[in-house]
């Protein structure tokens, strides 16, 4: 039992994230979905700027969506920034 509540917390792969991130399963994510989760979280006090030159930076080939790959260096580079 204890493993079953320790798999409940525990982390997600960043392509678990991406799956979930991409609400419509056209296997990119756009901005607004990156975004989505803080929108809810804020609300009318949610900022686009930061959220927005992060996405960018991370749209390598500026297609205006994230692939996995990109998603992926997204979530690294904030992973390595926490530390």
């Amino acid at each position: 039992t204890g493993l079953m509540i320790g798999s409940a917390f525990a982390k997600k792969s960043p392509e678990q994230e991406f799956k979930k991130a991409d609400a419509d399963k056209d296997g990119v994510v756009t901005f607004e979905e990156f975004t989505a989760r803080d929108r809810a979280k804020k609300g009318d006090k949610f900022k686009e700027k930061g959220p927005r030159k992060k996405f960018d930076k991370c749209d390598a080939d500026e297609s205006g969506d994230l692939n996995l790959k990109e998603y992926t260096k997204s979530k690294v580079k904030k992973t390595k920034k926490n530390k």
